[in-house]
């Protein structure tokens, strides 16, 4: 398509739920309705809308989430679920938009009401004001609410990368990940790999790679915290200055830079971390380290999430001015925020009763719903009140059940690791499954899944009678 002739909009302005999402509903109720027989659950006037929600991220959430639907599907409660909304980190269900800096200032971010952003598989877009873009066309470029560059449909292992990511904000991200690939290098020192190699007269200097790569992860680090970084950039020249004899002028200097001018500073560093793994690149030749330098210079010109904003230069009134403003923004998934889809099934079009929260997360157990409550509040949207037993904070059982009044759903939460699967061993069973932590083995999937399995087939009882109450 030609960039400079506006094509047809493909923008949607309206509340209404999309046309393919009305109909998806109106085929599930009669699934929906049959499931509720055979469970011997009538309903009063009409089948109640019941969302079943995965939370958390990572290996852990999704391993819980098999083991959950696994019992559920053996349970015959499977159908009775209108609306399955995928886990939070690791699948496309609800977005959190994250306003550039570049666009608008620190102050200006926090005054903007939060402008919920939700992916489904018919169209992307901000679920509180109203504005929709087919999914296929989310990511091109538009003005004026009509489409004047197309580009190509994102497969989805790159959309639920995109919305995988639990961070938005650049400078975090970075700091986020520079301090895990430190842990990762850390972690890397501490096997015998290192030992085994040096034993070798003809291998690299690996030792001083590492020491070089630890430097340069500091030094990143440093700058974008505001710390001068001077003392590491002292020590990577050292030590690459004793490998090669002193006589080498290693990577490029340019002097001072102003840590307050971060536009300048970010520029400098990927430079500095491009140059220092060129040269480490030059006299090593091992396989971690190829893979190691490479997710450096990545990291130092990266930018996640950002694509074009389809509102741009809108003029429709019922879209705040600071959503027409900017040609692109940064999305991020609602992981850092809130950890779970529960806004997304909380829109008002989707009128539901029930929502049972399979929470899969790390961390408290209940963050999920007090933020959810918090955001609500801040919303004006009906969410039960959260009151937990102060001795279940840290120790929960395995069902809760939040009572809604007037049009607030009713929301039933369900911990992965609680002292009823996990009896005395809840604490052992944390530190096991991580979110952060290597690929499980065979032996620790099959545990985590009967683990998850156990909320399920312990609580079917409550389960059916709280689909009753919602029914009626």
């Amino acid at each position: 398509m030609s960039a400079s002739k506006p094509q047809k909009s493909s923008v949607r302005i309206g509340h209404s739920l999309n046309k393919n999402e009305e109909e998806f509903v109106k085929r599930r109720k009669d699934i929906v309705l049959k499931c509720l027989e055979t469970l011997d659950i009538k309903c009063s006037q009409q089948v109640p809308n019941i969302a079943l929600l995965g939370s958390g991220g990572g290996e852990r959430a999704m391993v819980g989430l098999l083991g959950s639907l696994d019992q559920l599907g053996k349970a015959g409660l499977l159908d009775c679920f209108l609306y399955l909304s995928g886990v939070s980190g690791s699948t496309c269900t609800q977005t959190w938009l994250n306003l550039h800096s570049n666009t608008l200032d620190e102050e200006g971010l926090f005054e903007v009401t939060n402008p919920w952003f939700e992916i489904t598989p018919h169209e992307a877009g901000y679920s509180l004001f109203g504005a929709f873009v087919d999914v296929s066309e989310f990511g091109s470029q538009f003005e004026k609410g009509s489409e004047i560059k197309n580009q190509p449909e994102m497969d989805m292992l790159y959309l639920q990368a995109l919305c995988g990511s639990a961070l938005a904000d650049g400078d975090e991200i970075l700091k986020f990940l520079w301090e895990k690939l430190k842990e990762f290098f850390g972690h890397s020192k501490s096997t015998n790999m290192f030992e085994e190699m040096q034993k070798d007269p003809g291998s690299p200097p690996v030792d001083i790679g590492y020491q070089v790569l630890m430097d340069l992860v500091d030094k990143n680090l440093s700058v974008l915290n505001g710390i001068d970084p001077s003392p590491y950039d002292t020590d990577i020249r050292e030590k690459l200055a004793e490998r090669s004899g002193g006589k080498s002028q290693l990577i490029f200097d340019v002097g001072k830079f102003d840590l307050t001018d971060k536009v300048a500073a970010k520029l400098y560093m990927k430079q500095y971390t491009e140059d220092v793994c060129n040269y480490l690149s030059a006299w090593i030749s091992f396989w971690p380290y190829d893979c190691w330098m490479s997710i450096c210079k990545c990291m130092a010109g990266s930018i996640w999430g950002r694509k074009y904003n389809f509102l741009y230069n809108t003029t429709d009134g019922s879209v705040p001015s600071v959503l027409q403003t900017s040609e692109k923004r940064d999305y991020e998934d609602a992981g850092l925020l809130l950890n779970s889809p529960f806004i997304s099934v909380l829109r008002e079009e989707r009128e539901i009763d029930l929502i049972i929260s399979l929470d899969f997360s790390d961390g408290d157990p209940f963050l999920t719903v007090k933020e959810a409550t918090k955001e609500c509040e801040e919303l004006n949207r009906p969410f039960p009140k959260i009151i937990i037993p102060s001795e279940e904070l840290l120790n929960p059982k395995d069902f809760y059940v939040f009572k809604g009044k007037g049009n607030a759903p009713t929301v039933i939460h369900i911990p992965l690791l609680n002292t009823v699967n996990c009896g005395d061993k809840l604490e052992e069973m944390r530190m096991k499954y991580k979110t952060f932590q290597g690929s499980y083995s065979e032996e620790m999937i099959i545990e985590l899944m009967e683990l998850a399995g156990k909320n399920i087939t312990n609580n079917k009882e409550k389960l059916v009678e709280e689909i009753r109450k919602a029914a009626k």
